[in-house]
């Protein structure tokens, strides 16, 4: 695969530990790790990176130095994109070599696949046990068939470089020639059965993980081609170079026959085409191939369990959908007790669980124990990241069930009897109403892991919801949750927990837009007021969680309007009362006339006074002027 990282910067490695020469080379270089410093320490014990770099150094000539790095991709990638391997060209990297990459997370998956593969009653339901394990020979273990996928894995990466560093004229996809170099030096320059074994290895591993069911459009669009249409191509390839080696791959119709009658051909042009290639770019001194490395003595596996009998068909589904998710790293342990979200599930009868892998390796889901082995009530079989696998209950009880190839991984699933509709009761003969039951206790939320804002966000529209007086069961009113989420949204749904006020919950599956956006509806009505919950998941992430309360409008009053139409009391009331309040302004303007008369007539009989005591003084004075006139009138 093409690399385009956010930063090469991340991988690069140090200038002291690779020395960029004049004439080009192949180096190699382990990225420091500590999550997979075991895995490290394994790979490394192989010894297989490096031999073929040896071995490259001796067979091909370079214009630039080219490094085979081994890191922790996650470090520096999306964890959706660490499960990989990629070429990073010079243009990428910024420097002058080019890089190609294994991710450590990817030789754990692949691992995983092939563990899979050789577990009795498992690999052998898709592919013969004859086939996957050839009588008369060792049946290599999962962690040989591992080194074998990245064998083929590593030489298809090298296939993008060589095109790229040679600037070859490729006419067409150039995921299927890297395909094609890769199977060319495998079975052309392998020693033994070496390269014959990885081809098929690597097919049986695409055969595996190879489903069609549910593929999103744009799968089809990818620059690879389906795994079901590359593990035919492999095939092709394996029993095109030897046919009496992969003659089982006809016998038990894993190959077609009439595919089969073109596989030399095919072969031979694939030969003739890398070798016109690659010829002038070679030493001129060939020296021979590095045989493959013994691998390093596998670990004793787990005791394997006893496979599952095929289970019944299940029912129709007449109640409701939980959807549970394993969380991204399961594959590796430190993920108990919680690998499984939420790791118990409590449904009726009837009702249906969906598993959803959103984890970057194949998984089961699996009745049973690790202890015990599977107990034969349902298993998935292996499927693959982004898969869905579903089982309805028709009958109540408790299911365990765990990862048959990374049994660490367990859940449960409790069944309970639906329960029946209530019947109303007698009414009993009057008495003592006795006190009511305390309600139970509401059950215990798990804890909710803290929101990782840098995959989204969630909103809410309004933090409380009103809603109609006596509305319908039927009816409702809806409130809308919204968000956006970062990264690749191909294929790719949003998952929402809502809990209603009562506790119970259900898991709504979003979908998003190309952009990243997306929307939903929630409809609530009378009988569920309260607080509600409602928290998002994107790729196994935990964006937010978002709350609103649900509360009833107040009960609707009479409208009044512009003429209001009054009944004849109260009509008559209104009357009366502006009557009295008539009859008292009256009164009242009645006592303010009489006060103000009776502020009249004491003025008036202030001022009759006044002109009274004037008149009797005018009179004394005239009777004192008449004495005194007579006086003097008597005394001449």
């Amino acid at each position: 695969m093409l690399f385009v990282p956010p930063s090469m910067q991340a991988i690069i490695p140090e200038v002291t530990a690779v020395t960029v020469q004049d004439r080009g080379d192949f180096h190699l270089y382990y990225k420091p790790t500590n999550k997979y410093a075991n895995l490290e320490t394994q790979v490394q014990s192989w010894d297989y990176f490096e031999s073929q770099v040896e071995w490259l150094n001796q067979k091909f000539k370079l214009p630039h130095d080219v490094i085979v790095g081994l890191a922790e991709c996650a470090s520096f990638l999306p964890p959706e994109d660490s499960v990989n391997a990629y070429y990073a060209p010079r243009s990428l990297t910024g420097e002058n070599f080019s890089m190609i990459i294994i991710c450590y997370e990817l030789i754990l998956h692949e691992y995983d696949i092939m563990k899979y593969l050789v577990t009795p009653g498992k690999g052998d339901r898709y592919i013969s046990a004859n086939v996957i394990c050839k009588s008369g020979q060792n049946c290599p273990s999962a962690e040989d068939r591992t080194r074998n996928i990245i064998d083929f894995i590593f030489y298809h990466e090298l296939g993008h470089a060589l095109i790229d560093v040679y600037d070859l004229p490729i006419p067409t996809a150039e995921e299927v020639n890297a395909d094609g170099l890769s199977a060319y030096i495998l079975l052309e320059f392998s020693a033994g059965s070496g390269g014959n074994d990885s081809i098929r290895d690597a097919a049986w591993g695409y055969l595996l993980t190879s489903s069609v069911k549910d593929l999103p459009i744009e799968a089809y669009a990818d620059t690879h081609t389906l795994n079901i249409q590359r593990f035919f191509n492999l095939a092709c390839f394996a029993y095109g170079s030897d046919p009496s080696s992969n003659r089982d791959l006809i016998q038990t119709g894993l190959l077609d026959r009439d595919r089969a009658k073109g596989c030399a051909q095919e072969y031979k042009k694939l030969v003739s085409s890398w070798k016109h290639h690659l010829t002038p770019n070679m030493q001129t001194s060939i020296p021979t191939p590095a045989p493959t490395p013994t691998p390093a003595p596998t670990p004793t596996p787990a005791p394997t369990p006893t496979p599952a009998p095929t289970p019944t068909p299940a029912p129709t589904p007449t109640g409701k959908e939980v959807t549970v998710q394993n969380v991204p790293g399961s594959s590796s342990p430190g993920c108990e007790p919680n690998c499984f979200i939420p790791s118990v599930v409590t449904i009726n009868v009837n009702d249906k669980v969906i598993w959803e892998n959103n984890d970057y390796a194949a998984h089961t889901i699996t009745s049973g124990s690790p202890t015990a082995g599977p107990d034969g009530a349902f298993d998935s079989s292996l499927f693959g990241s982004g898969y869905f696998y579903s089982v309805i209950f028709p009958h109540e009880g408790i299911y365990d069930y765990f990862c048959v190839v990374h049994p660490w991984m367990q859940g449960k699933v409790i069944v309970k009897a639906s329960s029946p509709a209530p019947t109303p009761a007698p009414t009993p003969a009057p008495s003592p109403a006795p006190a009511p039951p305390a309600p139970p206790a509401p059950p215990t939320p798990a804890p909710t892991p803290a929101p990782d804002t840098q995959w989204g966000t969630i909103s809410v529209e309004k933090s409380k919801l009103e809603i109609s007086y006596r509305i319908s069961d039927t009816g409702g009113e809806k409130i809308k949750i919204f968000g956006t989420v970062e990264g690749d949204t191909r294929g790719s749904s949003l998952y929402m927990t809502l809990t209603e006020p009562d506790g119970k919950t259900s898991t709504l599956k979003i979908p998003v837009t190309k952009v990243g956006y997306y929307e939903t509806f929630i409809v609530v009505c009378c009988n569920n007021i309260g607080e509600y919950t409602v928290s998002a998941s994107w790729k196994g992430h935990n964006i937010g969680t978002v709350t609103f309360d649900v509360v009833l409008k107040p009960k609707p009053q009479t409208t009044s309007t512009p003429a209001p139409t009054t009944t004849e009391d109260e009509q008559t009331e209104d009357q009366q009362q502006k009557q009295k309040s008539e009859r008292q302004k009256q009164k009242s303007e009645q006592q303010k006339q009489k006060s103000e008369q009776q502020k009249q007539k004491s003025k008036r009989g202030e001022s009759k006074s006044r002109t009274t005591q004037a008149e009797e003084s005018a009179v004394d004075q005239h009777e004192t002027k008449k004495k005194d006139s007579d006086c003097k009138r008597k005394c001449r």
